[in-house]
């Protein structure tokens, strides 16, 4: 994988994921061979995921470019969760990988949180503490049975 991704770029001598990062989030070019590569792997293992869980009573994925890339068509139902702008930047800080200028552009390439939340069939508040969060749960849960 490394090595065919190295292709793809030959502006990188090694491969390295925060220069990976910085590269295809200041160049569209690059962003778009990457995303050519990885979406149709990744529709393969979406596909693979609803197969090996037909027999469940729910199958959940996390997928941080769900509408962006389209993928959404690939799923029952979405949830967004969500946070405040405050919240967001808390949690990023905390990552060693934490660069602000990417976390800028990342927030640039997304739809907002609003947008999410006015496409998806559920959404669900991370920013709260873990009772509140524990009932939303439930209560998505709850709602999924019914559907």
């Amino acid at each position: 994988m490394q090595t065919r991704i190295l292709k793809l770029l030959p502006e990188l001598e090694y491969f390295n994921i925060g220069k990976i990062s910085n590269l295809i989030y200041n160049n569209d070019l690059a962003r778009e061979k990457i995303q050519n590569f990885i979406y149709p792997l990744l529709i393969d293992k979406l596909i693979l995921f609803k197969k090996e869980n037909a027999n469940s009573k729910f199958g959940f994925a996390g997928i941080p470019l769900l509408y962006e890339a389209k993928f959404d068509k690939y799923f029952d139902f979405v949830v967004t969760i969500y946070c405040s702008e405050e919240i967001r930047m808390q949690r990023a800080i905390t990552r060693s990988s934490f660069d602000i200028e990417i976390y800028n552009k990342i927030k640039e390439i997304q739809l907002s949180q609003e947008s999410k939340i006015a496409k998806a069939d559920f959404a669900i508040n991370s920013g709260v503490d873990m009772l509140d969060l524990e009932k939303q749960i439930a209560k998505l849960i709850k709602d999924l049975e019914v559907r």
